[in-house]
Formats: C-alpha cells, sequence, structure tokens
C-alpha cells in the first residue's frame, strides 16, 4: 500500500513539473510568435561586409495577418484535398533529397571561406597535423584560450586523417550530409511523439522548409550541425526507452551525447535535460534502472571527455587546463554593450584574460569583481535591466533568418583574396540570394514560417499541457533551457537555431488540430445552413 500511495505522490510530482515545462514554453513561444507580427531585427549586410550590428523595423501587421490568414487557407485546402492521399514515403523520401540537394548546391556555389573562429579551428588542426604545436597551444593561443574547442578541432583532424583530404569544402558537403541526418533524425522523433499520419505528413512539410536554413548555415564550419545531429540522436533514443524500457537504449544516448558535447559545449542543456526526463522516468516506474541509466551516461559523457583531453595533454605535452574561465563568458552575457547588442560579443573575455597574462584564476578573479559589479547594477536599475534583457531576447529570437544567410555572406574574405573575390564578384544570383532583391523574398517567407511555428508550438503546448506526459516533457525542456541559457550568457540569433528545429514537431501537432478546429467549424456552419434551408 505505503508503494501505490509514493508512486501516485510521484506520478503527481511528475506530472505537475512537465505540465509547469509546457506552460511556461508555450508563454515564451507565444511571446515569440506575437512579437514576429510586429518586430523583425535585421543587419545591413553587404557582399564584403557582415556586420552583426542589429537593427529593428516595424512590421506591416495588417499584411503579416494577412499572409498568415492566406497560408492558413492553403494549409487547409491541402489538408482537405491532397494530405490524406500523399504517400508518406514518398514525402519523406522527397524531404531528405530536397535537403540534401539543396544544402550541396548551395555550398558548392557559394565555396565559402571561413573567418574568424571558423577559420581558427580549421588553422588548429593543421598546426597539429604539422607538429606546429606551440603556435596554437602556446601560451595566450587560440587553442589554450579556447580548449572547448578542441573537440571539434580533432573532428577535423579525423576527417583530414581519413579522407587524406584538407579540403574546407569537403568539411562543408560533411555538414550537409550531418543536416540531413538532423532533418530524419527529427522525423523519427515526430513518429515517437505522436502516432497520426496527418501529423507526420504536416512535420515532413514544417521541416522541408528548415532544411533552407541548413542549407543556409552549412557553410558555417563549427560543431553546431555536427553536434545537432547526434544530439537528435540522443533524443530519439531517450524517447524509445521512456516507452520500451530497453536499457542498451541509455548506451547509445549516452555515446550519441558525449559526441554532441564534444563537438559543440552548448549540447550540454540537451544532456541535462535527458537526465531530468530520466530522473522523472525513475520516479513514475519506481525502479532503478533510469537511475543506472543516469549513472551510466554521466559516466560516458564526462569520463570519455576526460580522457581525450588527457590523452591529447600527454601525446602534445601542452595543457588545456589554463583557458578562458566560463564565468568570463557569464559576465559578457550581461555586460554593458559596447559596440553590438545587449549580450552579443563585447571582446571582454579576450580583455580580461589578456590582462590576467594568460592565468586562469586571475581572470576568474578580475571577472567575479566586474561581475558583482554589474549584477548590483542591474538590480539598482530596474528600467535599464528590462530594457537591456528585452532588446537581447528580441535580437535573439526576432531575425526570421536565425543570421543563417549572414553565415552565408563571403564577408571581409573578399577583401583579402582576390580570386574568390572575381568569383563571387560574377555570381549575380548568389549577391542576390546573401544580400539582395532575393534576400528580402526569402526573409518574407521566413517571417511568415517563423510566426506561424512560434504560435502552432504554443497551441500545442496548451492542448497537450494537461496530460502531463513524460513523453512530451523532454524537447520543451531542452527549448526553455536553451532559451534561458541564452538570456544570461552570451547571445546570438545563429545559437539557437538548434531551439527552434526542435519545436517543429509541436507546431506540426499544432497546425493538426487547429485545421481540425476549423473543419468542425465548418460543418457546423453548413449543417447550421442546411437547417434554416429547410425550415425555409
Amino acid at each position: 500500500m505505503k508503494k501505490i500511495n509514493n508512486n501516485k505522490i510521484n506520478v503527481k510530482i511528475q506530472r505537475n513539473f512537465c505540465k509547469t515545462i509546457m506552460f511556461v514554453t508555450s508563454i515564451i513561444t507565444l511571446l515569440i510568435g506575437f512579437f514576429s507580427i510586429t518586430t523583425t531585427v535585421f543587419f545591413n549586410v553587404i557582399i564584403n561586409f557582415a556586420g552583426e550590428n542589429c537593427f529593428f523595423k516595424t512590421d506591416n501587421i495588417f499584411l503579416n495577418i494577412l499572409s498568415l490568414f492566406i497560408v492558413i487557407v492553403l494549409l487547409y485546402i491541402l489538408y482537405k484535398k491532397l494530405l490524406k492521399k500523399i504517400n508518406k514515403k514518398y514525402l519523406f523520401l522527397f524531404t531528405v533529397f530536397f535537403s540534401l540537394i539543396t544544402g550541396f548546391l548551395w555550398v558548392n556555389y557559394l565555396k565559402l571561406e571561413p573567418v574568424s573562429d571558423q577559420y581558427m579551428v580549421y588553422y588548429c588542426a593543421n598546426r597539429i597535423i604539422n607538429n606546429d604545436l606551440k603556435t596554437v597551444l602556446g601560451a595566450g593561443n587560440y587553442l589554450s584560450r579556447n580548449p572547448h574547442q578542441l573537440g571539434f578541432v580533432l573532428y577535423i583532424i579525423s576527417i583530414f586523417k581519413i579522407f587524406h583530404i584538407t579540403s574546407i569544402l569537403f568539411i562543408q558537403n560533411l555538414t550537409v550530409i550531418f543536416s540531413s541526418v538532423c532533418v530524419v533524425t527529427l522525423y523519427f522523433i515526430v513518429k515517437e511523439l505522436f502516432k497520426n499520419d496527418i501529423i507526420h505528413k504536416i512535420s515532413l512539410l514544417l521541416i522541408s522548409f528548415f532544411a533552407i536554413y541548413l542549407s543556409f548555415f552549412s557553410p558555417h564550419v563549427y560543431g553546431n550541425i555536427p553536434g545537432l545531429a547526434f544530439g537528435l540522436i540522443a533524443i530519439l533514443f531517450t524517447l524509445k526507452y521512456i516507452m520500451s524500457n530497453k536499457f542498451w537504449q541509455l548506451l547509445i544516448v549516452g555515446i550519441s551525447i558525449f559526441i554532441s558535447y564534444l563537438l559543440k559545449n552548448n549540447y550540454e542543456i540537451f544532456l541535462i535535460a535527458i537526465i531530468i526526463e530520466l530522473f522523472f522516468k525513475s520516479l513514475k516506474d519506481l525502479n532503478r534502472k533510469s537511475i543506472i541509466g543516469i549513472i551510466a551516461i554521466v559516466s560516458i559523457v564526462f569520463a570519455s571527455k576526460a580522457i581525450v583531453y588527457n590523452c591529447f595533454e600527454k601525446t602534445t605535452g601542452f595543457t588545456l587546463n589554463n583557458g578562458v574561465p566560463a564565468i568570463s563568458y557569464l559576465y559578457m552575457g550581461i555586460a554593458e554593450p559596447v559596440t553590438l547588442s545587449p549580450g552579443w560579443y563585447t571582446g571582454d573575455v579576450e580583455n580580461i584574460y589578456n590582462e590576467s597574462g594568460y592565468n586562469k584564476q586571475k581572470s576568474i578573479e578580475i571577472t567575479k569583481k566586474l561581475l558583482s559589479k554589474r549584477i548590483n547594477y542591474l538590480f539598482k536599475n530596474i528600467n535599464d535591466s528590462y530594457g537591456y534583457f528585452k532588446a537581447k531576447i528580441q535580437t535573439t529570437w526576432l531575425n526570421p533568418t536565425f543570421q543563417t544567410i549572414w553565415c552565408s555572406t563571403p564577408g571581409i574574405v573578399l577583401e583579402q583574396n582576390p580570386a574568390y573575390n572575381n568569383y563571387i564578384s560574377q555570381k549575380k544570383l548568389l549577391i542576390s540570394i546573401v544580400c539582395g532583391k532575393a534576400y528580402h523574398l526569402e526573409e518574407r517567407l521566413m517571417d511568415i514560417y517563423q510566426i506561424i511555428i512560434f504560435l502552432s508550438a504554443s497551441y500545442s503546448l496548451i492542448l497537450i499541457f494537461k496530460y502531463g506526459s513524460l513523453k512530451h516533457l523532454l524537447l520543451p525542456i531542452i527549448f526553455l533551457g536553451g532559451f534561458t541559457f541564452h538570456l544570461i550568457w552570451e547571445t546570438k540569433a545563429i545559437y539557437v537555431l538548434q531551439y527552434y528545429f526542435l519545436i517543429l514537431p509541436y507546431s506540426a501537432f499544432g497546425i493538426y488540430r487547429f485545421l481540425l478546429l476549423i473543419n468542425k467549424k465548418i460543418k457546423n456552419t453548413e449543417t447550421i445552413f442546411y437547417k434554416l434551408k429547410k425550415k425555409g
């Protein structure tokens, strides 16, 4: 009897937690959707300069609402006339091939040369392969400053070693393949969450459009997309475990989330969400399997990371324990803006690290004082704090392209590479897509898409809210984690693309339920008219 009572209490705690997360996430997505109707954040980009200064423009609200209405009508017609007839397998194949073809066409048409951090990780990989270690691992040099980039540097080195090729374009084409893996895996996640063919088909339509974002982002040589691919695999097998209780699935989760975390540290948010999911699973089931799973996953992730870093240090003879401390990035996330928008890159991490003489402990001490002073200011000046975080949220979430097209802008490399400059100058269509007339059409379409995704996701979460379902908790908690993280950490629109991607399953469900509601209203109206006509 006591065990039964404990189980009832645990289930109640789990459901209340799920409901809270879903409710909060529904409010956030509703607000993003609503403000997307009224405001657009944009960048003044020209082909040879991709500045990160954010600008605001007030949208034509009537035009946005009209566009939204037209899209809903088209979706309803599609739902009534075609969606049931479309073969789901063919639609799935179209989505996969569309993501591959658009990605391959774009990266091979653009042939983007990397700059900034993208160039540096590529440069570090080359230097390490050529045994020029001090250039990148010596005190104050890139990998010594940023040891969190080691995972992606090792990824590039592995590609160079396996394929005997050092081409950036080859890495970009591999990123397209990882983008397609993201597309496929998210679809399988939809199938785990919702057992309905129409929802599956709507999700494939939404994912197909999102493939455009991934194509524009694929030239970006960084750990975001490969890390997302493995993060999504971890999510998929977590959901499978929730439904089947097969322990081997958690081993796949551990390995996948380790690779994801190694490629991009931000995917630690996925790890935390998975641990929370499994913890509530253990509360609900009253068994130890999920707790053992948590221990196994955490052990795989952090033990494997420690082994990788220790092996690298022993092999190279350089330490990776004296880089920029995490607290410096936290300070930069709330620091007074310098040239960019609130919470965007300020250069403070570099300045503090240089001032400390490349000493991690001294950097921590300097940052603590600055952080304390800044927090005190924000607490004492509520109006300034409100304006600061409002602008930070807006610049993070209200650019409809989520900076993906910005990532495809050649920028200053045109001045550094005359041959590439000559190549780009002959590509009038490319210039139009990146910063010309075609760009404005793309931004417009992405704006309407963004409004639909966030509003339908909010509607979906409200509908699911009453059930407090454990399997529906995982994606909202990751979204909420990403939203909160970039509220206090350094931010960019591109940094939250993965969380935008993760709400597509709920958007598909929300659109489906809204179409059902419209259909019901139309049938009721037809019935009323029929009765009135019969009486007349």
